[in-house]
C-alpha cells in the first residue's frame, strides 16, 4: 500500500514525533470536500496543534499553546460548530497540576475551544479547577482533574451545544469520585454539575468498578434525543480462558431522562419527571417494579428490555391510567406518585422506567428512558 501523501515538518518545529491524541480524521476544514487531519506535537514546553489538508498534507493552520501551566498533558477532541461559522471546531483540555516541591503549581487546569477555520481561540475556561476551595492547600486535598471534554449536544436544552467534562474529585489518598461537569459550548461558562459519575456498574454489575477508563463520544444510540458516551470497564465475572485476563464491559452512559427522588419515606408523595426530546407529542408508559433484573430476563416491550421484574408493582403500573399519557411538545411530562404507608416497603427500592410509543404504531417502542431508583425509608 502506497501513501497518498507525506508531510514533513522542520525538526526545530517539533522536538518529539507527531502524535495524535484523538481520531486523526476530523472534518472538512478548508472546503475541498475531503476530511482533514489534526495532529499534536511539542517543542519544549510549547504545544503545537496542526491542521493538515486531507488531500495533500499541507498545513491549513497551526495553533501554538506557549503557556506553561506546569503540565505537559493536553487532550484534544473534535467538537461541533461552537461559533456558528459553519465549520466544526476543536476542544483542548489541560488537567490541573500540583507539585509543591518543584515550585510549579498549583494550576487549576484549562479548557478551551479552537476555531476549525483558522485555529484561533474561541473561548477558554480556567476556573473549573478552582471550584474546589481546598485545592492545593495540603497533601490531603481535593481537586477537579479535567482530562476529558466531550461534545455532547444540547444537554441543558438552551439551544447551544454543550461540553461534558469528565473530571476526578479526590481526597488523596482516601478516596476519589468522578463527576461530569457541564460547560456551555457557546462561551465556555460552567453551567453546573451534570451528574455524579457512578463508581461502579450497579445495579447491573455492582462488583465491577469504573475506575479511570478511556471514554469516547457516541451518537444518539437509543433515540432519545441526547448524545451518549461509552467506555470499557473490567468485567470480574468473565475471564479469558487462554490469557487469564479479565473481560471488558462496553458501557454506555447518557443523560438522565427519567427523574425521581433517590430516597423517600413510606407514605410520602412525589413526582416522576420525563425529559425525552425525541418523544415530543408521543404517548409514554411509565412502569414500576419492586425488583431489578440484570440478565435480560426482565419485562420486555418488543425487543427492549426494561430490566424490571414482573410482579404486583408492574401489573399495577400497567393498569394505572396516570402512568400512560402524552409528552408535551418539548418532550416533558410529570407523573404524580404516592406510596402506601406500609412498613413492609421500608428498606426496599422502587425501580421505574418509561417507554415511548411510536406515533401511529401502538405497542412499538420509539425509545426508552433511563432507569430511576428510589429507596424507601421508614417514617
Amino acid at each position: 500500500m502506497q501513501p497518498q501523501w507525506q508531510t514533513y515538518l522542520p525538526l526545530e518545529t517539533v522536538s518529539v514525533p507527531l502524535q495524535s491524541q484523538f481520531a486523526p480524521s476530523h472534518v472538512d476544514l478548508n472546503g475541498d470536500g475531503i476530511e482533514d487531519v489534526l495532529t499534536w506535537a511539542m517543542k519544549g514546553t510549547e504545544h503545537w496543534f496542526h491542521a493538515l489538508s486531507g488531500s495533500d498534507g499541507s498545513v491549513i493552520w497551526t495553533f501554538v499553546d506557549s503557556r506553561n501551566f506546569g503540565t505537559w498533558d493536553r487532550y484534544a477532541f473534535p467538537a461541533p460548530d461552537l461559533n456558528q461559522d459553519g465549520i466544526r471546531d476543536l476542544l483542548i483540555t489541560q488537567p490541573p497540576f500540583r507539585q509543591p516541591t518543584s515550585g510549579m503549581g498549583p494550576d487549576p487546569g484549562n479548557l478551551y475551544a479552537i476555531s476549525g477555520v483558522d485555529g484561533s481561540v474561541i473561548w477558554e475556561n480556567r476556573t473549573l479547577g478552582y471550584l474546589d476551595p481546598g485545592y492545593g492547600s495540603s497533601t490531603m486535598y481535593r481537586r477537579l482533574n479535567i482530562q476529558f471534554g466531550l461534545p455532547m449536544g444540547d444537554l441543558d436544552r438552551d439551544g447551544t451545544s454543550d461540553v461534558a467534562v469528565v473530571s476526578e474529585e479526590y481526597n488523596f489518598p482516601v478516596d476519589n469520585r468522578f463527576k461530569i461537569l457541564l460547560v456551555d459550548g457557546s462561551d465556555g461558562s460552567f453551567t453546573g454539575i451534570w451528574e455524579d459519575f457512578p463508581g461502579d456498574l450497579a445495579p447491573f454489575f455492582p462488583r465491577d468498578r469504573i475506575g479511570w477508563p478511556t471514554r469516547f463520544r457516541l451518537g444518539d444510540t437509543d433515540g432519545d434525543g441526547y448524545v451518549e458516551m461509552a467506555f470499557g470497564v473490567a468485567a470480574h465475572g468473565y475471564v479469558c480462558s487462554s490469557t487469564g485476563l479479565l473481560g471488558k464491559h462496553l458501557v454506555t452512559i447518557g443523560r438522565r431522562t427519567l427523574f425521581a427522588p433517590r430516597e423517600i419515606a413510606a407514605g410520602d408523595g412525589f413526582e416522576y419527571h420525563l425529559d425525552v426530546p425525541r418523544g415530543a407529542n408521543c404517548r409514554f408508559h411509565l412502569l414500576l417494579s419492586g425488583a431489578f433484573v440484570a440478565d435480560d430476563t426482565g419485562f420486555h416491550v418488543g425487543d427492549w428490555d426494561t430490566s424490571l421484574a414482573v410482579g404486583p408493582a408492574l401489573s399495577w403500573s400497567q393498569a394505572h391510567p396516570p402512568f400512560h399519557d402524552v409528552l408535551d411538545g418539548n418532550g416533558y411530562a410529570t407523573v404524580p406518585m404516592r406510596l402506601p404507608g406500609k412498613a413492609v416497603l421500608a428498606g426496599r427500592s422502587i425501580y421505574a422506567r418509561a417507554w415511548i410509543e411510536e406515533p401511529g404504531r401502538p405497542g412499538e417502542v420509539r425509545t426508552m428512558t433511563s432507569l430511576a431508583i428510589t429507596r424507601v425509608r421508614p417514617r
